[in-house]
């Protein structure tokens, strides 16, 4: 890198440092270094992942087809936390959670370990997010236990007004069939 591009980059790092703070912004060498998370297990799953280790703090969203798996790459998350002397929070929206799948792939060692709300909304769901994270936050301030929140599956939900139009009209009609199976 030339001297001037360097002397120009610097002064880029620095003015970004000084307006965000030195934990925000890094120099991509530094990326991985500063990343805290549970470790992959296999190359496959950093190749989905696209790095070695599923960072804290993450946000992810799976889409698919449905039975594609989406439910039990969810669970083997929690199962990788779990391991790491973690514990997890599933909101089930869907109301067709397979205990004995779940606890295949935890292991039915690790059940008491799993706090499950069920939310037939999406706002019972946000609601339900909303507190753990509001929970974890005030009950480990150094951030030292690995916490998962998994929510299955939020495209699976309603919301309480499409609720409230399908109990008010007793039936969803052709737009809501889904919601009216919840």
């Amino acid at each position: 890198m030339s001297e001037e591009v360097s002397s120009f980059f610097k002064g880029f790092i620095d003015e970004g440092r000084s307006k965000f703070g030195d934990d925000r912004v890094l120099v991509g060498t530094q990326e991985e270094e500063n990343q805290f998370g549970l470790e992959l297990p296999s190359f496959a799953l950093q190749y989905l992942y696209h790095s070695n280790i599923l960072p804290f703090g993450k946000v992810l969203g799976l889409a698919g087809q449905p039975a594609s798996c989406k439910s039990a790459n969810l669970f083997d998350i929690m199962r990788l936390c779990i391991n790491a002397g973690g514990v997890v929070h599933l909101v089930e929206t869907e109301n067709k959670l397979n205990m004995h799948f779940l606890n295949s792939i935890i292991g039915h060692e690790n059940s008491g370990r799993i706090r499950i709300d069920r939310a037939e909304t999406v706002q019972e769901a946000q609601q339900a997010v909303s507190s753990a994270l509001t929970y974890y936050k005030k009950n480990c301030p150094n951030k030292d236990i690995p916490f998962v929140i998994g929510v299955d599956s939020l495209a699976g939900n309603t919301t309480a007004d499409i609720k409230k139009d399908i109990s008010k009209e007793g039936c969803a009609g052709r737009a809501y069939p889904e919601a009216a199976l919840k």
